[in-house]
């Protein structure tokens, strides 16, 4: 009797070690963690919208779901924080948290036009905002890969972005005019324009003048054989 007791005993607690383990296991494949130098909560999966709060480099969070949601060129997570706060990232921000060593996934959409760009904390141009890191200044080198945060607008005087280094990605902001941006050039596709339209020009003369002197030869070779 006393070894049925036993082998039941033991059986109970496998089971519930085995319920422990599993539940464990699916928390952590519901978390993510921030990779990111910052990263921030919006209120809808758009960056347009309010900004709830401002996560670090390592923080953890939890899926509500694992949907991808999109939202024009960029990815969003619903998330919830420890303390509650819940809304959503920017899918570059973050990465599975049960994974120790952070892949490069940047996702580059862009490059850097110039050499030895700077990179600053906030929209603020100014020297005492530029981003370091291990108190080093960061300077970005001539066509670097780096990844536009923000939609792209000539307009604007600096855009957010993502950068990587030794395998984490920060985040900063550049100079518009530091920006290359891949895509159809409207300065080049109206010079090819201007092009065309000359040669067409050139082409109906030449071809005008040369009917021109074809019917004036024929005219000729006729009062000549007259």
């Amino acid at each position: 009797m006393k070894k049925i007791f036993i082998v039941f005993l033991i059986i109970i607690i496998s089971m519930i070690s085995n319920f422990q383990f599993t539940n464990v296991i699916a928390e952590e494949i519901n978390k993510v963690k921030v990779i990111t130098k910052s990263c921030y909560i919006y209120s809808q999966p758009d960056y347009n919208s309010e900004k709830i709060e401002q996560l670090i480099y390592g923080d953890i969070l939890v899926l509500k779901s694992k949907e991808i949601i999109k939202q024009g060129n960029f990815d969003y997570f619903n998330v919830v924080t420890d303390e509650g706060t819940e809304g959503y990232v920017l899918q570059n921000c973050v990465i599975k948290a049960n994974i120790e060593s952070l892949e490069k996934k940047l996702d580059p959409n862009a490059k850097i036009l110039n050499n030895n760009v700077y990179v600053y904390n906030t929209e603020e141009i100014k020297e005492d905002n530029r981003l370091k890191i291990n108190g080093e200044v960061v300077k970005l080198k001539q066509y670097e890969e780096i990844k536009i945060v923000t939609v792209y607008d000539k307009l604007k005087e600096t855009h957010e972005i993502m950068f990587e280094r030794n395998g984490v990605i920060y985040t900063g902001y550049v100079k518009t005019s530091d920006l290359l941006v891949e895509g159809f050039n409207p300065i080049v596709i109206l010079i090819i324009f201007i092009f065309i339209l000359i040669a067409s020009i050139i082409i109906s003369i030449v071809t005008t003048t040369l009917k021109k002197r074809k019917k004036k030869n024929k005219k000729l070779n006729k009062n000549i054989n007259t």
